[in-house]
């Protein structure tokens, strides 16, 4: 037979009698409890079971079940009379006889051999519960009135305008500024563009176009030089004339070794009649005025690129219009190059003025003239801007060195000021800018903000005002204080902001 095994609770000190059994009763229901015979039974069956185990029990566990719950429930007692019950059992029906006859009798179930799970009863530790309530709320106490607090006072000190109304000189010559000459050094900068470009020529001939070509001419004749007017007449070896364009002197030859020597002018020359003929390649030309003396065959030239532009047909020719419309389109080019290097390359910090630069076209090319043949020319102009500028941070530093002895006492400058410019003189070639300068200054009462932090801390509002309504150098002051439920200044000076308006 399989060993019986018992279910033990913690044993539950009563007191003995009546009275602590009607306590019990309280706690079980009496309709728990078994009629009389069967409890008989049933105790008599629990200690035979009790005793076959050798376990001295001390404490009977009766397992009753609720009827109308369908729960399983323990119940523990210590052993007491049979007699006893009995009598307190029918007391208690006479006392309340719903409640006893409500539940069904109960038996004690044999086959339950698994040991019941008890879990004890948890009493609340009320004092730990109050001391981590006081910690945390010292804590926060703490960190809302003493870490997170901030203020803010905001300051308007009286102020004041100092006027400069005086010359300045800049000048390239020096190194340092001098407060009391009031001379400022300053740089001339140099910067060089040009500007190149390609335009057609709009005019137009009916009379077809006259080829141009350059050609060298030569003088082997002797020592003196010679003059040929405009249009004198050069015939090529096909014996087409072309003349020349502008006088030009061919100088004499040279004799070295007792030899003479020929000596050479370049020239342009023109077709005398328009046709696409007198595009011809290298030649060689005679002087026609010569022929029949000695020069003729000691004075000749030579041409050694084709020459173009000779046509029949319509052709087109270049217009003074032409010339000064490139002019502007080219100069407005290099004008802007200009304006860019004025923006770019003066140095940072430095200040130009309008009237402290100059600008000077110098180079001016162009491949042809009004009149010329041609369906295109080129035009080259190049040019310089000069520009004197100064640092007007170094300005009105000497400006203030100028006004402190006005200053009075415990009050400084604050914010820049604007500076009007009039009388502007520059020299370039010495290098200077005299210039009258016009300028407000405004001043206002220094504050200490670390002493005045220090006589803040911890004040209330009303506290803080008087304070610092009792310094006659403020006018108005504000003061702000963060988190809403604080009221006094934060003791910490980090946590205290000073603005000087």
């Amino acid at each position: 037979m399989a060993e019986k095994k018992h279910p033990r609770k913690k044993k539950v000190e009563l007191p003995s009698g009546p009275e602590a059994f009607k306590k019990m009763i309280d706690i079980y229901p009496p309709a728990f409890f078994p009629p009389e015979e069967e409890l008989e039974d049933e105790v008599e069956e629990k200690q035979k079971w009790e005793d076959e185990q050798e376990v001295s029990i001390s404490q009977k566990t009766i397992s009753y079940r609720d009827v109308s719950e369908d729960q399983e429930i323990e119940a523990q007692a210590y052993d007491i009379e049979e007699t006893e019950s009995q009598t307190q059992i029918k007391q208690i029906k006479d006392v309340e006889p719903e409640r006893y006859t409500k539940y069904q009798p109960f038996k004690f179930n044999k086959n339950k051999t698994k040991k019941e799970s008890y879990k004890p009863e948890r009493k609340i530790n009320y004092i730990f519960i109050f001391l981590a309530a006081l910690m945390i709320g010292a804590i926060l106490w703490y960190v809302g009135f003493k870490i997170m607090p901030k203020a803010t006072v905001t300051i308007q000190t009286k102020k004041d305008i100092i006027t400069f109304d005086s010359l300045v000189l800049m000048d390239t010559s020096v190194s340092k500024p001098d407060a009391e000459r009031k001379v400022l050094p300053a740089q001339l900068l140099v910067f060089k563009e040009s500007q190149s470009g390609e335009f057609a020529a709009t005019g137009k001939s009916q009379n077809g176009a006259k080829a141009k070509g350059t050609i060298t001419i030569y003088n082997n004749y002797n020592a003196l030089p010679q003059i040929l007017v405009a249009t004198t007449r050069f015939v090529s070896e096909k014996g087409l004339v072309f003349r020349l364009d502008s006088r030009t002197i061919v100088p004499g030859a040279i004799t070295k070794d007792g030899k003479l020597e020929p000596s050479a002018i370049i020239a342009t020359v023109t077709a005398e009649k328009a046709g696409a003929e007198y595009n011809i390649g290298a030649s060689k030309f005679q002087i026609p005025g010569f022929q029949g003396s000695p020069k003729y065959e000691k004075f000749y030239a030579v041409s050694e690129k084709a020459f173009t532009g000779g046509g029949a047909l319509e052709s087109k020719y270049v217009t003074a219009e032409d010339l000064k419309n490139a002019e502007k389109v080219l100069g407005d080019k290099l004008f802007t190059l200009f304006d860019n290097d004025q923006t770019t390359k003066i140095p940072q910090g430095f200040k130009l003025l309008d009237s402290a630069k100059i600008v000077k076209i110098d180079n001016i090319q162009i491949d042809a003239k009004a009149g010329d043949t041609k369906d295109k020319f080129n035009v080259t102009l190049g040019g310089q801007t000069k520009v004197i500028v100064f640092s007007e941070a170094a300005l009105i530093t000497i400006i203030k060195e100028t006004l402190k002895p006005t200053l009075i006492a415990g009050t400084n400058f604050y914010q820049e000021p604007e500076i009007n410019y009039q009388n502007i003189k520059a020299d370039f070639d010495k290098g200077t800018i005299s210039v009258k300068i016009l300028a407000d200054f405004r001043t206002h009462y220094e504050i200490d903000d670390t002493e005045f932090k220090k006589e803040l801390n911890n004040k209330s509002v009303p506290e803080a005002m008087k304070l610092i309504q009792s310094n006659s150098y403020i006018d108005k002051a504000q003061i702000n204080l963060w988190p809403a439920w604080n009221s006094r200044i934060p003791q910490n000076t980090n946590r205290i902001s000073i603005v000087v308006d």
